[in-house]
């Protein structure tokens, strides 16, 4: 569950998620699109490294360095 983006730099909000990924956005077709073409309640597909690790933490958490794209999905 992805709650909050924030761009790269900016403080993290005490409500959500902050991630260190640019110019990994993208919509279904192909194209790409800025993080903040993203809001709250879009539903989206994140594309991961085929290697990738779940961290042992609580909840679970995938280092943003596994992750290959982020798709903004059509509703």
């Amino acid at each position: 569950m992805i709650k909050d983006f924030q761009e790269e730099g900016t403080e993290p909000s005490t409500d959500g998620i902050r991630f260190q990924i640019a110019d990994k956005y993208y919509i279904e077709d192909g194209a790409k699109i800025k993080f903040t073409d993203i809001s709250e309640n879009d539903k989206v597909k994140i594309q991961l490294a085929k290697d990738y690790n779940v961290q042992e933490t609580s909840p679970a958490q995938i280092n943003a360095k596994y992750v290959i794209k982020i798709i903004k999905l059509n509703d």
